[in-house]
């Protein structure tokens, strides 16, 4: 599974399309760690799912319903209370991680206006939804609470500052420059399938793989420049997908048991049977 940043960015443009300017009609939470936003667009209810499982966090569109418990958890309540009637007037991913974070326009319990923002972070068992109030920074609730003898760098429980994890100090694929001067193990690294995973924030090994493989595909290379050469292909690559060009992929092998998936059609897993959809 290569749920990675530019899958997000994926995602991110996808929800943009579909529930940006959508007002919250319900708030459900069926799991201890997943939430269902019920989401009012176009006389359409649209429902978002949103996981913090540690074995499968994910953000995306759903059709299905599931049973939720007879007494709603405390964060689903407090969700509701923030959430029920706001406006999401902003969804933006942060610098190319696993990070979404919602900007829903409500009021607060003095009845003035006020922005809460919804962080998504999904990061295997560290995946968190946290509620924060914008003016201050303040955390509301969080369907997870991070104490500092679990984390000693950062906590995330109500009325305190919310602080984003450790920022990556890799490049930002959609904002890079390809002068930039990289450090590499050896000359003989530069085209390993993985190297931009090393390089870039967001982009996992398969993506990498990818990139590397069709670089090698159309470019003669000249090793002395190799390096700054497969970083002006890679801005390129990068560039093609700002334009909304996804294909959602599902990989299987001949056996009909499922490989991987991701937001592009890969010419790496041409070998594999392929089924595409329209949305993630």
């Amino acid at each position: 599974m290569a749920l990675d940043g530019i899958f997000l960015h994926s995602l991110s443009l996808e929800l943009k399309d579909n529930i940006l300017k959508g007002k919250v009609d319900k708030v459900n939470q069926p799991e201890k760690d997943e939430i269902i936003l019920t989401i009012r667009k176009d006389n359409r209810n649209i429902k978002l799912l949103i996981s913090a499982s540690s074995n499968y966090p994910r953000i995306h569109l759903t059709e299905r319903s599931k049973a939720n418990p007879m007494q709603p958890p405390m964060f689903c309540m407090l969700l509701r209370k923030y959430l029920i009637g706001a406006k999401l007037v902003k969804l933006e991913q942060k610098d190319c991680d696993r990070i979404l974070c919602l900007d829903f326009e409500s009021r607060d319990e003095m009845g003035f206006d006020s922005i809460y923002t919804l962080i998504i972070e999904i990061m295997g068992r560290h995946s968190n939804i946290t509620l924060i109030r914008k003016r201050d920074n303040i955390v509301m609730d969080s369907i997870k609470h991070i104490t500092p003898n679990i984390n000693s760098y950062r906590s995330i429980y109500p009325g305190i500052n919310y602080k984003f994890p450790p920022e990556s100090k890799k490049l930002n694929p959609f904002d890079f420059s390809e002068e930039t001067n990289i450090k590499i193990d050896s000359p003989d690294s530069i085209l390993s399938s993985n190297i931009l995973s090393k390089i870039f924030t967001g982009v996992s090994p398969l993506l990498s793989k990818e990139i590397v493989s069709l670089f090698q595909v159309n470019n003669k290379l000249d090793k002395g420049n190799a390096l700054k050469e497969l970083l002006i292909f890679s801005k390129k690559f990068f560039q093609s997908i700002t334009n909304n060009n996804f294909a959602f992929t599902i990989y299987k092998d001949s056996k009909g048991n499922y490989k991987d998936f991701y937001c592009l059609n890969l010419a790496t897993m041409k070998d594999y049977e392929k089924t595409k959809y329209n949305s993630a």
